[in-house]
């Protein structure tokens, strides 16, 4: 038996609300301590660009984790990396 809040389960963002808004703002520091969270403004371009998808981690309600794909068209075709 699990003491885990909830199903892991993984989607896309498709809209920004208040709360990936505060995920950001409590995952961020664990990737650097240097750079601020993305404010609202930068999450909602990231959802909406064509270029990129965000993809979060969620356990039960609370957002735990985040993947952004982003994607590129060279010369040899399209590619893909992640951040």
């Amino acid at each position: 038996m699990s003491d885990l809040p909830g199903e892991l389960t993984v989607g896309e963002a498709t809209s920004v609300d208040d709360q990936l808004v505060a995920a950001f703002e409590r995952l961020t520091p664990q990737l650097s301590r240097s750079n601020p969270a993305p404010g609202r403004a930068m999450l909602q371009e990231i959802v909406d660009s064509p270029a990129t998808t965000l993809l979060v981690a969620r356990l039960g309600d609370l957002i735990v984790g985040s993947l952004t794909l982003a994607q590129f068209v060279i010369p040899t075709g399209r590619r893909a990396t992640k951040r």
